[in-house]
């Protein structure tokens, strides 16, 4: 994560108004400059939340409990990790490589073929992870 990375406001959602739904597959979708895309073979989340614990009751961790892929975020002054699908999570590095709405949402139907894809986009400019989008 960048630490120092700049605040910016979020999406304003009115501002898709002025889209023809014909472009919408076209618009590239800015991620919040904090965020940062972490996949890991390990449980990486639950070995963190581990160390950051201030109490003794640190819960043992099972590395074979599986792979992590997360998202990692500044929003105001907290640093939040939040847990994501594959589907989400490939919806998401497509975006941060500038790639467009329609190729992203074919990555991740590609690897989450149930994916409410309506509803992510919804979250995403609900909690500011997308910040503004380009044709």
């Amino acid at each position: 994560m960048a630490p120092g990375a700049a605040d910016v406001p979020p999406l304003d959602p009115a501002s898709l108004a002025n889209v023809s739904p014909e472009q919408y597959a076209l618009l590239r979708f800015h991620i919040h400059p904090s965020a940062r895309l972490v996949a890991s073979r390990f449980p990486v989340a639950a070995i963190w939340e581990a160390n950051i614990r201030t109490d003794d009751d640190v819960p043992e961790i099972d590395l074979d409990a599986g792979a992590d892929q997360l998202l990692v975020i500044r929003r105001d002054l907290t640093v939040e990790v939040e847990h994501l699908g594959r589907g989400e999570y490939a919806l998401l590095e497509a975006m941060s490589r500038h790639e467009t709405l329609g190729e992203a949402c074919k990555a991740a139907l590609a690897h989450q073929p149930d994916l409410d894809l309506v509803r992510c986009l919804q979250e995403y400019v609900r909690r500011a992870t997308l910040i503004g989008f380009s044709l």
